[in-house]
């Protein structure tokens, strides 16, 4: 490694780090953990759907796609939200994320939601219900989730803080569902109120 590189290391170094105190070093050094918490945090994005930062699929399946296919990106919570199980219409995007983890392929050691009569027996193996579409597979959370969203203002961006309101809040299968005939979120926010 050449002079110059090293001391470009060494620059890159002072500009990108920051101090840290002998207690968080020696925590670190350590592997110890810097908080410990009893509940998953989740993030929820409630952007517009043209402004949602989404994650692109693995280059390996992006290869097989046709040039033409559209679908390159990855599913979250969200995208499988409307895939929800019949018995679970009534409930909103916050409690559906709050309470369930969601499973790409069913779970080793799991049952299907009709093969048990009664729910929540601690000494029945974990009960996963199938999305629609076969979308995947959720199973309940011992302990809720805390969710976090971007917080927008309401009195600065007043529609995108109705349509994140509206999202997290009011049950849905389309997102198109959460709009107002006049294209404005606060209009069907002010009718949800009524």
């Amino acid at each position: 490694m050449g002079l110059r590189s090293q001391l470009n290391k060494v620059g890159s170094k002072f500009l990108s780090s920051r101090e840290v105190s002998a207690q968080e070093a020696a925590y670190r050094i350590l592997s110890l953990p810097l908080k410990k918490s009893t509940r998953q945090v989740l993030y929820v994005p409630t952007e517009l759907r043209e402004e949602r930062v989404r994650m692109l699929k693995p280059m390996n399946i992006l290869q097989h796609l046709d040039d033409e296919d559209e679908d390159i990106y990855m599913e979250g919570m969200v995208d499988r939200y409307p895939y929800r199980p019949k018995e679970s219409e009534n409930v909103c995007l916050s409690d559906f994320i709050s309470s369930n983890r969601l499973h790409y392929k069913k779970p080793k050691g799991t049952v299907d939601s009709d093969d048990v009569d009664v729910l929540g027996n601690d000494d029945q193996p974990t009960t996963v219900l199938k999305l629609q579409d076969n979308k995947g597979y959720i199973s309940k959370r011992v302990t809720n989730a805390v969710i976090r969203t971007h917080r927008y203002s309401e009195e600065h961006q007043p529609e995108k803080y109705y349509h994140s309101q509206l999202m997290l809040y009011v049950p849905y299968r389309k997102e198109k569902q959460l709009i107002d005939d006049d294209g404005s979120f606060y209009t069907m926010f002010n009718k949800g109120k009524k």
